[in-house]
């Protein structure tokens, strides 16, 4: 496995409807409590990794194992033998956190999946084992609860569920590339087939054979100084600088086991980075996993597949791939919120008017009075 991660489009749907807690805390969420466990729940905006709010746990009663939650109740399985899948970003302070993907079969019987971490002071991905529902209509639920000694205090955002033996990128209506089914922060969402904001994340060494051994352009992006040139005097002023758009290079081996193989290969790596493989010429989402955080550019393909080949290693080939990112800027996964004051009183200077031919200003009825520069 390598550092470097391509995002390749592909449609999901997200059977949790308020998956970032956007809506209010009691829309599709119950509370959950196991033996003596209780404490307290709401969205705050203190912490969040999509949109503006997350979900804040707070276990303040119970023994260590008893568990202190939410759950939401989705979809009810559609089909036999479906796998289902589920994934949610948590950050604990302390204790374990939990979800776990169940399904009711039936009275008294059930089935579940969990994954659990203890992992403090920074956003973790939980992601469940597939679950196979066995017949059509059950209940399935998502449960993300805290378990330890009290108090214990954590935080659950992005929550997701789809009808999939695998996760990729986040879905909810207000991501880029995706939208409600129905009412936004209380249905189903979906994500097009057919964009590359989102999609399946497939490793460049694991699933394209490509070992990278070579990079170039993907730190510090260049600059240029804007400098305002004396008319007689010696040199200028330095105003300011540019960032310029980047073009960086992942260079490094196309490694596989025969002649065939190869071009097998090749082909994978043009269908997924040729501009015309979805409409619009949209950029690829890249990814590097590399550092202590993982972070994502929107690049174009602009060139390294044209093919230099040495008929002596008839499966190999030494390539160049060649992006341009018009956003020069690596993100971190996921993104950073506020949440706006709205007790300030704003003050405005309203320059609305018209100047009469008696020579006065008429401020057109505004409450302020409008300046005349």
């Amino acid at each position: 496995m390598s550092d470097w991660k391509v995002i390749k489009p592909e449609a999901a749907t997200n059977l949790v409807p308020n998956p970032s807690f956007e809506e209010s805390i009691t829309v599709g969420v119950t509370i959950y409590a196991n033996g003596t466990a209780d404490g307290n729940r709401q969205r705050l905006t203190a912490v969040q990794k999509y949109g503006a709010y997350a979900l804040y746990l707070e276990k303040d009663t119970g023994a260590d194992a008893d568990r202190y939650g939410i759950y939401e109740t989705l979809t009810a399985t559609s089909t036999s033998a479906q796998d289902y899948i589920a994934s949610c970003w948590v950050w604990l302070s302390s204790g374990t956190m939990t979800i776990e993907l169940l399904k009711v079969v039936g009275v008294g019987v059930q089935q579940s999946v969990t994954v659990s971490t203890s992992t403090l002071g920074e956003w973790v991905q939980l992601t469940t084992a597939a679950l196979t529902a066995n017949a059509t209509g059950d209940t399935l639920r998502l449960y993300v609860y805290i378990t330890g000694a009290p108090t214990k205090i954590a935080y659950a955002d992005a929550l997701v569920a789809y009808a999939d033996d695998h996760i990729g990128t986040y879905v909810d209506g207000d991501q880029e590339g995706c939208e409600w089914i129905g009412a936004p922060h209380n249905s189903s969402s979906r994500r097009s087939a057919v964009s590359r904001s989102g999609g399946r994340i497939y490793d460049l060494q694991d699933d394209y054979s490509l070992n990278l051994s070579t990079l170039s352009g993907s730190g510090m992006v260049s600059i240029s100084q804007i400098m305002d040139e004396f008319a007689l005097a010696p040199g200028g002023e330095v105003q300011g600088f540019k960032e310029h758009a980047r073009m960086f290079v992942l260079g490094g081996l196309l490694e596989t086991t025969s002649t065939a193989n190869l071009h097998a290969q090749r082909q994978a790596l043009i269908s997924l980075l040729a501009p015309h493989s979805v409409p619009s010429n949209q950029p690829l989402t890249i990814r590097y996993t590399g550092s202590a955080v993982n972070k994502e550019i929107r690049a174009y393909y602009d060139g390294g597949l044209e093919l230099t080949w040495d008929a002596a290693w008839c499966s190999l080939e030494r390539v160049a791939l060649r992006f341009l990112a018009a956003d020069p800027f690596w993100y971190e996964v996921g993104n950073s919120a506020a949440a706006l004051d709205k007790l300030d009183s704003p003050t405005l200077r309203y320059v609305a008017a018209r100047l009469k031919d008696t020579g006065q200003w008429d401020d057109l009825g505004l409450t302020a009075n409008p300046t005349a520069d």
